[in-house]
């Protein structure tokens, strides 16, 4: 996938994106002042609130978007650990330290791809399939650690149940730290069919618990551009609900990642330009 444009409306990544790694936003979409960069001792502690807001979630809900992974892996003397995942079936985050035996490099970012099943060879790795995104921030948080999050979305809910590879690579390549699991986050999946004033079916919308996906016959970037400036989640109430998207499009599919997830139920309807759907 050959990405349009990336924009961030409303928060932004809380922090960790603006040290290094990731694509920048473009300063206009921004609705709101980027908040204040998380310090590194938060962003070792307590990683994903330092990308996330997960106030909206409950503990059950947490505790079900989460999981341990703590695995190790050392090539000449570098060694890479890899923490702990959140997501769902759609959306898979990931925390990993890379630990140096003398001082970090933070001039030095690796490289991850998700692959299907358990690989013992990376040369021969299949990445999975329906992939909308995927991106590597890091930053450095002890004198010998460098933290990244490494980030994928897909289209469709394949996540959840499915056996996967997580092949970290170092800058200079040569060195590829192979981690396998079968994750097991859970969250929502609900789907709607977006609407014209008409009421005509334009297309479709899905939501999980971290990724907004949209789809529209014959839309275009400028296009996308003006209706994700519109685009509002809406309670049973019809009250809009606090939301911060990061989001690319590709072609007639729009997606974005939600960096402030909503209980299940909560979101009832979307609403983008003129269009309307109501989640089921």
């Amino acid at each position: 996938m050959k990405p349009v444009r990336l924009f961030v409306l409303s928060l932004a990544l809380m922090g960790l994106l603006a040290a290094c790694g990731g694509e920048e936003a473009d300063p206009q979409s921004a609705a709101e002042p980027a908040p204040e960069p998380a310090t590194t001792e938060a962003i070792q502690e307590t990683p994903f609130d330092t990308y996330f807001d997960l106030s909206g979630l409950d503990q059950e809900a947490l505790d079900r978007a989460m999981q341990t992974i703590d695995q190790e892996s050392t090539l000449e003397d570098i060694t890479v650990h890899v923490r702990q995942t959140l997501g769902d079936s759609r959306s898979l985050y990931i925390i990993f330290d890379v630990i140096y035996p003398g001082e970090a490099d933070p001039a030095e970012y690796f490289t991850a791809r998700l692959a299907s099943g358990a690989v013992s060879d990376p040369s021969q790795a299949e990445d999975l399939p329906g992939q909308a995104s995927s991106s590597v921030n890091g930053a450095q948080t002890q004198s010998d650690t460098m933290t990244y999050l490494a980030a994928f979305d897909f289209w469709e809910p394949t996540l959840t149940g499915q056996t996967v590879s997580l092949l970290i690579e170092s800058p200079a390549g040569g060195r590829t730290y192979a981690f396998t699991w079968t994750p097991e986050n859970e969250g929502f999946f609900a789907q709607a069919s977006l609407t014209d004033q008409t009421g005509n079916t334009v297309g479709s919308a899905a939501l999980s618990s971290f990724l907004l996906t949209l789809e529209i016959p014959g839309m275009d970037g400028d296009q996308w551009f003006s209706l994700a400036n519109t685009l509002a989640l809406l309670g049973a109430d019809g009250t809009a609900l606090p939301a911060s998207l990061g989001w690319d499009a590709d072609g007639s599919r729009f997606f974005a990642q939600v960096y402030t997830p909503a209980a299940a139920g909560s979101v009832q309807t979307i609403q983008a330009g003129d269009y309307t759907g109501a989640f089921q």
